[in-house]
């Protein structure tokens, strides 16, 4: 396991023309990471129909939104986690 203060240490070492390259690094295991979300055994997979009715929005309005932390590719196909669209709808409603 690394250590914190370790990372931290080399952080303060690095040149700030690496850093672009490090960012780009990072960007992509993070993007690694969140193409296969892990599902908890209480969560569904909802087809786009059925999630646009959950959440009162078109399946084309889904489509169309890539950045919704809730979607998720599964066999190539996309589909929505119910559990993320419930948070994201009250995090929504705190907002307005």
């Amino acid at each position: 396991m690394i250590n914190v203060n370790e990372v931290i240490a080399a952080i303060a070492e690095i040149s700030r023309d690496d850093l672009p390259a490090i960012m780009l690094a990072i960007a992509a295991r993070m993007t690694q990471q969140e193409s296969a979300p892990e599902l908890q055994p209480w969560d569904e997979l909802l087809d786009a129909p059925a999630a646009a009715g959950l959440i009162g929005v078109s399946p084309s309005w889904l489509y169309h939104r890539p950045k919704l932390p809730f979607r998720v590719k599964v066999g190539g196909k996309l589909k929505f986690r119910r559990a993320g669209i419930e948070r994201w709808l009250k995090h929504r409603q705190g907002a307005a």
